[in-house]
């Protein structure tokens, strides 16, 4: 995903010292990223465990 990388590359570039202007955007943006992230991970492990007991 793209916004993955450029979540990494945020914290890549604050740990080499640059800083960045954090806005309540880009807090909501990666609220948003890391809640969406969440919900997909839950949902492949409902889907095996649905699958699992259903064979």
């Amino acid at each position: 995903m793209n916004d993955e990388k450029t979540h990494s590359e945020l914290i890549f570039y604050e740990t080499k010292g640059e800083k960045n202007e954090i806005s309540l955007l880009l807090i909501r943006s990666e609220d948003q990223l890391l809640s969406s992230q969440t919900i997909i991970a839950l949902a492949k492990k409902m889907l095996r465990m649905y699958q699992k007991f259903n064979k």
